[in-house]
Order: structure tokens, then sequence, then C-alpha cells
């Protein structure tokens, strides 16, 4: 039982963390947040696209731990 616990504190955690990288998503989307990158005084360069794709991957990353871990709990481990 310890263990299956374990494994769903697991993915009660991958959760939320994938759930932070969509709400900072639909925030840029929904209030067009932009965000831009300079060095040294260099004109600024937009990286919005750059940290959307990021945030993407990082969802796809956990929601890809959220189904190991289901597969997990089904087969209880």
């Amino acid at each position: 039982m310890t263990k299956k616990r374990n494994w769903q504190a697991h993915r009660d955690e991958f959760q939320r963390e994938r759930d932070k990288f969509a709400e900072l998503l639909r925030h840029m989307d929904e209030y067009k947040i932009r965000h831009y990158r300079s060095v040294m005084g260099d004109p600024a360069d937009e990286i919005t696209d750059e940290i959307r794709a990021d945030y993407k991957r990082a969802m796809e990353s956990y929601e890809m731990l959220i189904g190991v871990v289901d597969e997990q709990i089904a087969l209880g481990r």
C-alpha cells in the first residue's frame, strides 16, 4: 500500500508541475505576453516562441511521466 501511495504522490507532483506550465502558457496567450532577450546592449530579440516551445516540451515530458506512473499504479507496483 505504501508503494502505491508513493506512486500517487509522484503522479500528483508531476501533475502539479505540468499544470504550472499550462498556466504559464495560458497567461502568455491570454494576456499576449512577449519575452525578449538582449545581450550586452544589442537589440532585443523576441524569444516568446522559444519559451512557448520549451513550456510545451516540459508539459509533454510531465505527461509522459504521468503515463509511466499510471502504468505502475495499474500494475499494482
